[in-house]
């Protein structure tokens, strides 16, 4: 909620929350903080899957960035389960 108090109705700031996939206590977390926003800030506050990002970032980098490719390699391994 601290974030979304942050959020200044006279701008179009949004508010992104970036959250494991596998943690369904967050999941369930946001879907409650949706209900809770009036419809002014319900269209301005979004979830997304730190598993899909990861996945969505991979594909565009390109086949020649082999350093990159390894960081999100690594990355991979070490934050994101086995099945992501």
């Amino acid at each position: 909620m601290r974030n979304v108090w942050n959020l200044d109705i006279s701008t179009a700031d949004t508010l992104v929350c970036l959250v494991p996939k596998a943690n369904s206590c967050l999941t369930e977390e946001i879907e409650f903080l949706q209900e809770c926003l009036s419809a002014q800030y319900r269209q301005r506050v979004s979830a997304l899957y730190l598993e899909q990002v990861v996945a969505t970032l991979q594909k565009a980098i390109p086949d020649d960035a082999t350093r990159m490719k390894e960081h999100f390699r690594l990355f991979s391994e070490k934050y994101l389960p086995p099945f992501a």
